[in-house]
């Protein structure tokens, strides 16, 4: 009975303030979460996770950090929707966008054995007034989604 009372609740929040595709934002429907299923499949997605040397680890090896591997979920590319995710995760006080983001990513990386060797994820930490302004840190917020599936 109280599952079936939060369900209607729910769908009646989302009939007064539907959730929308944080990339096209078109109506969600149910099941999907902060992206639809479209948008989703035409992610501009890297292979980073098949490889252990990859094009982001041998960028950051070039600038001499001690990096021994790096990983992406998709390429940044500028003037397209999906750069609403990372300004969305970064600016919008939208935190779920972040941790989405990470739990999608880890679940890829995870099957490839890429947390094998990872004792530990820390996330890097923001500059107070950064994060006071923010309310939080999308670091964080990473590093929440990736354990959750690590």
């Amino acid at each position: 009975m109280n599952r079936s009372f939060r369900h209607w609740g729910n769908s009646f929040i989302n009939l007064l303030f539907p959730k929308v595709c944080t990339v096209c934002r078109n109506t969600l429907v149910e099941g999907e979460d902060i992206m639809c299923i479209d948008c989703l499949l035409k992610l501009p997605k890297t292979t980073f996770a098949s490889y252990y040397s990859n094009e982001l680890t041998d960028r950051l090896v070039s600038l001499k950090a001690p990096v021994t591997k790096a990983n992406s979920l998709y390429y940044y590319v500028a003037g397209t929707p999906y750069v609403r995710l990372i300004h969305d995760a970064k600016y919008n006080r939208r935190p779920i966008v972040a941790r989405n983001l990470a739990e999608t990513h880890a679940k890829e990386m995870s099957a490839k054995g890429f947390f094998d060797d990872i004792d530990v994820i820390i996330p890097i930490p923001l500059h107070f007034t950064k994060q006071w302004m923010r309310g939080y840190n999308q670091s964080h917020e990473i590093a929440i989604g990736l354990s959750r599936v690590t």
